[in-house]
């Protein structure tokens, strides 16, 4: 096919105007030594902000008489600058040229009002997007009260809580750099403390439910040769698992479980996620995670957290804990440091225990209310018994889960599948 281009170009019967990606040019083009003398390249960035500004000022009147509406000019500046940040899969400007029209269209229908201000421009972005996307009277209070919320889905680890609500509140509030993801944490503690749980309660607490989380078992991707699986490959046409996942839900928390056990290089490639808020798919091409609170965890120090405490419980294990991975190699200093926390879950106690158990059967009887119409009671004996059987501050919570699910959820599921309710539709657990 090459050649035939070729050869009706010298012949000027035709003139050939192709389009084509930067990557896709490296790839399929120049190493084609007709097609790359046939071509003359012709790069078509991006528009600048300012240029976006022009742009839209000019059109301003057009959409103020479609509408009609009128436009501020901090609506318009609003517009370019909030696109530029939360809108990654759109260029300029027409990606703020859409957010400026859909204002419109909001300000109009919902809001019923003929004047564009940049409050309006906010909320419409936040529809669109279901980011935060401005620190309003809502997020102010969800931020004032992040570590009661918190608490209620992740109890008896008070210390992580904090440090974790006190690093959210300074994302949103304090940080000037829009070229990272929304937040960062490293989680390390052993198994079943609460480290995913705290990554669910998170998302729900910034972006409404658990189905904005984007979760990805690391354990997975423990060689080299796991990156095209992440990234993609032009060799297959694979998008990469985690290039899709970002670019279908580019708002929300990626969790990355059990982070230690993933190749290093593969570890490599989040450095500049961190730092810079993107990386790299396998065909050239950005994936933004801007708009990401991005959570690891580890349980790769457990027995060096358990068996300091054990020794002194009121440690405060801090830069031990972080001198610790690093002295054993478990994660680099380069790459800890680009986390905006580290923080540290502790093992639960049997009193954590029997808390936590309680709170799952809180859950239950509440889904089960819901669902079924039948309410569920289970004695505070029975539900202490079965948390201390299953005690073991090295597997936290674990263990206690599967014996709630044999004894209880088990039982229940089969008395609702048999049909042996009682009259008064209360199943009784002693």
């Amino acid at each position: 096919f090459s050649s035939v281009i070729a050869e009706f170009s010298k012949s000027h019967l035709l003139t050939f105007v192709a389009i084509t990606s930067p990557f896709a040019f490296q790839k399929f083009i120049f190493p084609v030594e007709e097609l790359v003398q046939v071509f003359e390249r012709v790069d078509v960035k991006e528009i600048d902000l300012e240029k976006t500004r022009l742009i839209l000022f000019d059109i301003a009147p057009t959409l103020e008489s479609r509408h009609p509406i009128t436009l501020t000019s901090e609506a318009i500046m609003t517009s370019v600058e909030k696109s530029d940040q939360f809108i990654s899969d759109i260029p300029q400007p027409e990606k703020s040229i859409s957010l400026l029209d859909g204002a419109c269209v909001e300000a109009t229908t919902v809001k019923k009002t003929s004047i564009i201000t940049p409050e309006i421009i906010l909320s419409t972005l936040a529809k669109k997007t279901h980011v935060p996307t401005s620190v309003d009277e809502t997020m102010k209070e969800k931020l004032l009260s992040l570590e009661a919320n918190l608490a209620q889905r992740v109890i008896f680890q008070d210390e992580a809580l904090k440090t974790v609500a006190s690093a959210l509140r300074k994302a949103f509030v304090v940080s000037t750099n829009k070229a990272k993801p929304l937040a960062s944490f490293l989680f390390l503690g052993p198994t079943g403390v609460g480290k995913t749980e705290t990554a669910k309660a998170i998302c729900q607490q910034f972006f409404g439910s658990d189905k904005h989380l984007i979760r990805f078992d690391m354990s997975s991707y423990q060689s080299k040769s796991d990156i095209s699986k992440l990234l993609g490959s032009p060799e297959s046409g694979e998008p990469g698992l985690l290039s899709r996942a970002i670019r279908e839900q580019a708002y929300g928390v990626l969790l990355l479980d059990e982070l230690e056990k993933a190749s290093g290089d593969i570890l490599n490639l989040f450095l500049p996620t961190l730092d810079e808020g993107y990386f790299t798919d396998g065909f050239g091409k950005r994936v933004d995670c801007r708009n990401l609170i991005i959570i690891a965890t580890s349980n790769a120090a457990a027995d060096f957290i358990f068996s300091q405490i054990q020794a002194d419980p009121s440690i405060q294990l801090g830069e031990k804990l972080l001198s610790h991975v690093v002295e054993n190699h478990i994660f680099s200093p380069e790459f800890i440091n680009r986390f905006d926390g580290v923080i540290t879950f502790r093992p639960l106690t049997k009193e954590a225990i029997v808390a936590v158990a309680k709170n799952i059967i809180y859950r239950f009887q509440k889904d089960l209310l819901a669902t079924h119409d039948l309410t569920l009671t289970v004695s505070d004996a029975l539900i202490e018994n079965l948390a201390t059987n299953s005690y073991d501050p090295r597997f936290g919570a674990r263990n206690m889960q599967r014996l709630l699910r044999e004894n209880i959820e088990d039982k229940v599921a089969q008395a609702i599948l048999s049909g042996n309710i009682p009259t008064d539709k209360v199943l009784r657990f002693e």
